[in-house]
């Protein structure tokens, strides 16, 4: 019984032109087909193992050009000044863009107290281990509602 494989979808299970030659190879003893577009490749046909090579090396290559470009992006956005990374404890994005210091009192007293526990417990373990014998919770709502049709976390203004 021949079993049958998508070459488009089988490529997505190796990242790696070495782990798309393991596929081939656990693919060829079973007599899976791969098929894509192209035709019908049978990896255990030595005149179609040479093109579904091909294939790993193309797929492997495109997948280094796409970081390669999404890389370039963000560091587009970066340097113009609009690349928005989560930020912090204690901080918040207005909705103009700027960072700002959480207005909220108790969450800038937490984060003062761990800076502190840092210096005299000098680890972070032992700076946790107080923060939960203690019943304190590092940090502010993780998600709030958007303002205004903006981004979670965004406050009107002030500082």
């Amino acid at each position: 019984m021949w079993a049958w494989c998508w070459a488009w979808k089988c490529s997505r299970l190796a990242r790696s032109g070495r782990e798309w030659l393991q596929l081939l190879e656990l693919c060829a003893p079973s007599g899976a087909l791969l098929v894509d577009p192209d035709g019908v490749c049978d990896p255990a046909e030595h005149k179609d193992r040479m093109p579904l090579g091909l294939k790993g090396t193309i797929s492997e290559a495109e997948l280094h050009l796409i970081k390669q470009r999404m890389w370039k992006g963000r560091s587009g956005k970066a340097r113009r000044g609009e690349l928005a990374v989560p930020l912090p404890v204690g901080y918040l994005r207005r909705l103009d863009g700027q960072v700002v210091r959480d207005p909220d009192q108790q969450v800038q007293a937490v984060v003062r107290l761990a800076f502190d526990l840092v210096d005299e417990l000098a680890t972070i373990n032992a700076v946790l281990r107080f923060l939960v014998d203690h019943g304190i919770q590092m940090g502010s709502e993780s998600v709030r509602a958007p303002i205004a049709g903006r981004w979670p976390g965004a406050v009107p203004g002030g500082s």
